[in-house]
């Protein structure tokens, strides 16, 4: 059984690389440099014990969308670009709004992170990344044989590094590549809820272990592989398909929100905050793109840039 995808259309990346330095922001990444406080002991969480998103290096809340094409990373000010009917709607319940690709053929792009710690793992500078996401997948909508994606930023292929997040004949599966190594996570479908919304975490440690958790808990966690991945080939990184393949046969109709990066592992508790922060209504409209801006404009005085 293969796993991954190794074959794309280049002159289709270029074109799609293309749309996404057109409807990218000018303007430049706010830098949270010196917001966190030194760390007293492995209890101190610092700053991201209050406001758990302000630390993030990237940060998409999908309350809006612009032009039926753009929605912003709110730390950075880039766009997410969303393509072939993929849009912000609102639950009509919780009043939450949220991205999907519920239309067939419909997916996400984040951005192009060439060079960065979220494309190639092995350049996380303080040796580990965090991913944070709300999501609500419909496992009806997809195949038992099916390999489907949910988030893609390049891992799942041998010519390139990166993470991956799939369906893959019958179990969920996240892989973390980097340079010559390899963190591949099976999960099985119990472990992942199904029509309901669910907070799913991915901590990685590049000298330890790949750890999964959902709605705060930890779930499981795995040691690497030896493996050789010379070239970083792939570096979009994309929701509801894969980064090198535009077949609808990969592609995972979903619902997600609040999506948050880290370019350090974050610990246990730190994840716990994650979660408490937005599982419910009021405290999600506490991190919505009004109140954190606010935030990072208050802290601009303390040596934010």
């Amino acid at each position: 059984m293969k796993f991954g995808i190794e074959k794309e259309d280049d002159r289709q990346l270029i074109q799609t690389r293309n749309k996404i330095q057109k409807g990218s922001s000018k303007r430049a990444p706010v830098r949270l440099d010196g917001v966190e406080k030194a760390k007293s002991s492995d209890n101190d969480t610092g700053i991201l014990l209050k406001d758990p998103f302000l630390s993030a290096s990237h940060y998409w809340p999908f309350e809006d969308i612009k032009e039926n094409l753009l929605s912003a990373d709110i730390v950075t000010g880039h766009n997410a670009i969303f393509l072939n009917g993929s849009t912000v709607s609102e639950d009509h319940t919780s009043k939450l709004t949220y991205a999907t690709t519920d239309v067939p053929g419909s997916s996400i792009i984040l951005g192009d992170f060439n060079g960065t710690c979220f494309s190639d793992p092995g350049k996380c500078i303080l040796g580990g990344l965090t991913l944070s996401f709300w999501i609500n997948l419909d496992r009806e909508r997809i195949r038992e044989d099916q390999d489907a994606y949910i988030f893609s930023g390049g891992g799942q292929s041998k010519e390139s590094r990166g993470f991956g997040f799939l369906f893959f004949h019958g179990d969920y599966v996240f892989v973390l590549s980097i340079a010559a190594k390899q963190w591949k996570m099976t999960i099985p479908e119990s472990k992942v809820k199904t029509g309901k919304w669910e907070n799913i975490v991915f901590v990685w440690e590049k000298s330890g272990n790949l750890t999964y958790y959902a709605n705060g808990e930890k779930i499981m966690s795995i040691k690497g592989n030896d493996a050789k991945r010379p070239n970083d080939k792939y570096t979009l990184i994309t929701i509801g398909k894969p980064n090198n393949a535009d077949s609808r046969e990969y592609m995972y109709p979903l619902k997600i929100r609040c999506i948050g990066f880290w370019d350090k592992a974050l610990k246990s508790d730190q994840v716990k905050d994650i979660y408490i922060a937005l599982k419910d209504e009021s405290k999600k409209r506490r991190l919505s793109k009004k109140f954190l801006v606010e935030k990072l404009r208050r802290r601009s005085v303390k040596g934010i840039r």
